[in-house]
């Protein structure tokens, strides 16, 4: 699958440096960018996309855990700062710390503590602040609230610092089909401002407009600017490497990819929840069942009871119909809590299962009237179909085709449109 949205890793102050170096001083210390150590990773992948069985060592902390801890020990402290405090004065940087570990876990329960904690600081003395309002755009992008992200990115602006809300709004005008100011935006950041993520930003917008070549060399720039200090963010352009790999069907690639990912960064259940999609690609099902069971364990996401009902679907249909009443159950606890953010979510869950589902349609035209890009109008096409409109399914088809969006998904779906017509259609 591709990656759940166009939302960028909490930075923490991505470094920028302007150009690619070898290394750079920090502190009076010479840090080596994080491509330096790149081949240590490979070599360390001693599990290869071939080999018999990917067992994790998790005996010890992971990184992800590791990282968790961190969060929440400096939640903790200040939260203890204020209680000692005859005034609470750091609500915002414990919404930011929140709204990092949300980011981090993926969990609604998390993005809602975040939020939570925003709007109690709002009326504290300071705010709401520029910060304030960034934080806040950065929360509803997330959260694919887009008009009120945008609504945040004008007060933002208004205090005068707008080259901040730069990469937003080009997030958001992405998010709204807005290719155009999109790409025109992509391309100055990448060229004035050659940060990580900025780079990573072009990198996404040309694989999905048909140019994954130059996307894997944009993630690969994207990688020598960062330091050994940030693995997580080298594994998660690492995993977007794979993501393309996987797209275009070369299902042991992608695979070699997320497993340099693992290394860099260990336990992150984004990237182990692609290594257990490719692993069922791969025929491999005990391994990706096993996987999706201590991811459901881990986090409360839906998406992998889901996916493990699908392997199951194909031979234990009592068992997958209890883990997608399982997976509907907790899909209807993130529609209560965010629906515009767990939308897309369920249409894709709907989407894979046998049987058309009561809804999919529904949800699908929520979804696109909220974010009306073209992945949007791929999942009504994609919903259609299931549904057995052809009629439907070929005019949202060709809503697409009038954008730049040019996706082996889109592809497929072209075939799967001529073949239901008996080879007919001109796509």
């Amino acid at each position: 699958m591709f990656f759940k949205s166009l939302h960028w890793p909490a930075a923490n102050g991505g470094t920028s440096m302007g150009r690619i170096n070898p290394e750079y001083k920090h502190a009076g210390l010479t840090v080596r960018p994080a491509s330096a150590v790149a081949g240590l990773i490979i070599a360390a992948v001693v599990c290869c996309a071939g080999c018999r069985e990917i067992a994790f060592d998790d005996h010890q902390p992971t990184a992800y855990e590791l990282e968790l801890v961190d969060i929440d020990n400096r939640l903790a402290t200040l939260e203890q700062d204020d209680r000692d405090a005859a005034v609470g004065r750091s609500g915002l940087k414990r919404a930011s710390l929140g709204y990092t570990r949300a980011s981090l876990t993926g969990d609604f329960e998390d993005y809602r503590a975040a939020e939570t904690a925003l709007v109690e600081c709002q009326t504290t003395p300071g705010c709401p602040s520029p910060d304030w309002y960034f934080l806040s755009a950065s929360l509803n992008f997330s959260l694919h609230r887009l008009d009120r992200a945008e609504a945040d990115l004008v007060r933002f602006e208004t205090f005068g610092d707008s080259d901040r809300a730069v990469p937003l709004a080009a997030d958001i005008a992405f998010q709204r089909g807005d290719y155009q100011a999109a790409e025109t935006a992509y391309t100055a950041l990448g060229d004035d401002r050659p940060r990580w993520d900025n780079l990573a930003r072009l990198a996404w917008f040309r694989f999905v407009t048909g140019e994954p070549e130059l996307a894997d060399s944009l993630y690969v720039q994207a990688q020598a600017l960062l330091s050994v200090k940030e693995m997580r963010h080298f594994a998660w352009l690492e995993l977007q490497r794979g993501v393309i790999d996987l797209a275009y069907g070369r299902h042991r690639m992608a695979l070699d990819h997320y497993l340099r990912a693992e290394q860099a960064y260990s336990g992150y259940w984004l990237v182990r929840e692609h290594i257990a999609e490719v692993l069922a690609l791969l025929g491999r099902r005990d391994e990706a069942k096993a996987l999706y069971r201590k991811l459901i364990t881990q986090t409360r996401n839906p998406e992998f009871v889901s996916a493990l009902a699908v392997i199951y679907e194909q031979d234990r249909s009592l068992e997958a119909a209890d883990l997608y009443r399982q997976a509907d159950a907790r899909f209807a606890d993130n529609l209560a809590l965010y629906p515009e953010a767990a939308g897309g979510h369920l249409i894709k869950s709907l989407l894979a299962r046998q049987q058309p589902a009561p809804g999919l349609l529904e949800h699908a035209l929520r979804n696109h009237s909220l974010r009306p890009n073209a992945e949007a109008k791929l999942l009504l096409a994609e919903s259609c179909l299931k549904l057995g409109d052809r009629d439907q399914a070929r005019q949202w088809l060709r809503r697409v085709l009038a954008s730049p969006w040019r996706t082996p998904k889109m592809q497929q779906l072209a075939v799967e449109l001529q073949l239901a017509e008996g080879g007919a259609g001109d796509y």
